[in-house]
């Protein structure tokens, strides 16, 4: 098994600068080693004469992209990651005696989302995959803005903190009760959450704080979980409904990225909340039936601050999933639009 050699980034930035591909020198930051990051992983398949079709696999730049390949019996199979007419990097991997082999392959770090093409060959086929980078660090732009706010997170399981620490971003752990009543900070995230009761317990205890300005994240909140106006409902999956997305949270994710069915819950709150994704049923095609909306992350007003609920499976590992990574971020970034035109207005 052979692993594709490192291009040089200089010139790949040169090359492929529409993509925004960014040079960890200089940005001052070291590329994250591939084994300690998410992993990504492809099949592509040389033997099948008919390939069926697929949609853009998204993986996190900077990270390691796997790519197993079958073929018919020992031989090589040639593979190369392209971004228009310029090749990222390329590699030749030796196939078994089962005809199975592997590439690893080292995405390039990136600034804005980017459309790259994973080319497969033997001597008899090619084989095509999209790959959509994405970029890992949205939130290190804004790192200092947020360590003003100060980020407290409460989930057991570490997988906010660790998105945060990945990005750059300093938070607080409130895991330990004392730490949790006495924070002062700006932003607290709520996630990893079982029990219904006690998540409900945690968002009360902010509520006072969230009056005075707070900005409270709830991440995926359990079945009968109901607290500060929002609440989070069982529904029947319906058999057509499209995820939209408001403008002001859609920087890197897509209407595509959300594959139906999502799942079979969504939030209510009092009607002055607002919606950043949701999905709608469509109406009845004769008369009557208006398409019902059901939001999938909701923000609401409370005092001066905010409570915004988000029940989407790509969060349930904010951390690994790349398209849950970015809607985290983004999330993040609009508390932070919210923070700023609230301060101007004042």
């Amino acid at each position: 098994m052979f692993s594709g050699r490192k291009l040089n980034w200089i010139v790949a930035m040169r090359l492929v600068g529409c993509i925004g591909i960014s040079c960890p020198i200089a940005m001052g930051q070291s590329m994250p080693a591939s084994q300690h990051g998410p992993v990504a992983r492809v099949s592509v398949d040389l033997v099948a004469a008919k390939t069926v079709a697929q949609s853009a696999k998204a993986c996190l730049g900077g990270t390691e992209l796997l790519a197993a390949i079958a073929g018919k019996g020992s031989g090589k199979a040639a593979w190369e990651l392209r971004s228009g007419q310029a090749v990222l990097v390329r590699g030749l991997v030796m196939l078994d005696g089962q005809g199975h082999g592997q590439a690893s392959i080292e995405l390039p770090d990136v600034r804005h989302r980017a459309k790259a093409m994973l080319s497969v060959r033997d001597v008899a086929r090619t084989r095509l995959r999209r790959i959509d980078i994405l970029p890992a660090a949205m939130l290190r732009n804004v790192s200092v803005t947020l360590a003003d706010h100060e980020v407290g997170v409460l989930d057991e399981r570490g997988i906010v903190q660790a998105a945060l620490k990945a990005q750059g971003v300093a938070c607080t752990d409130l895991d330990p009760q004392l730490a949790r009543d006495y924070f002062g900070g700006g932003i607290v995230v709520l996630a990893g959450f079982d029990n219904p009761a006690m998540l409900a317990d945690a968002c009360d205890r902010f509520e006072s704080r969230v009056q005075q300005g707070t900005s409270l994240i709830v991440i995926n909140p359990p079945i009968g979980w109901e607290a500060l106006g929002m609440r989070r409902v069982e529904l029947a999956v319906p058999t057509v409904a499209d995820v939209s997305l408001a403008r002001s949270i859609g920087l890197t994710v897509k209407q595509t990225d959300f594959p139906w069915p999502m799942s079979a819950n969504a939030l209510k709150a009092d009607p002055d909340a607002e919606a950043l994704i949701w999905f709608e049923t469509p109406g009845e095609a004769e008369g009557g039936g208006l398409a019902a909306r059901y939001p999938l992350v909701l923000a609401r007003p409370l005092g001066k601050g905010v409570v915004l609920a988000a029940t989407m499976p790509q969060l349930t590992d904010c951390y690994n999933d790349p398209i849950g990574r970015c809607v985290f971020s983004e999330i993040m970034m609009w508390i932070l639009k919210r923070s700023k035109v609230r301060k101007e207005q004042q």
